[in-house]
């Protein structure tokens, strides 16, 4: 009777260590299309920093060539 109950136990915590062991690992496809959306946002963000640095740079030109006229706040030019 003991030998039955032990036998049975050791069933139990093979099933729950084969069920943790076996996760699920993410496919080649769904790893290689996180990592190419981690790309785009990367460059996507390095894109908008670029553009924002020349977006300054120009209004910054305007403002030199023109000091009158952006001395008023954008609402009375």
């Amino acid at each position: 009777m003991i030998h039955l109950l032990q036998t049975t136990s050791l069933f139990k915590t093979e099933d729950k260590t084969s069920t943790t062991s076996q996760k699920k690992k993410p496919s080649e496809g769904m790893v290689s299309s996180i990592r190419k959306s981690m790309k785009q946002s990367s460059l996507i963000a390095e894109a908008k920093q670029k553009t924002h640095v020349a977006k300054k740079k120009y209004n910054k030109q305007l403002k030199d060539k023109n000091p009158k006229l952006y001395d008023k706040p954008p609402h009375l030019r």
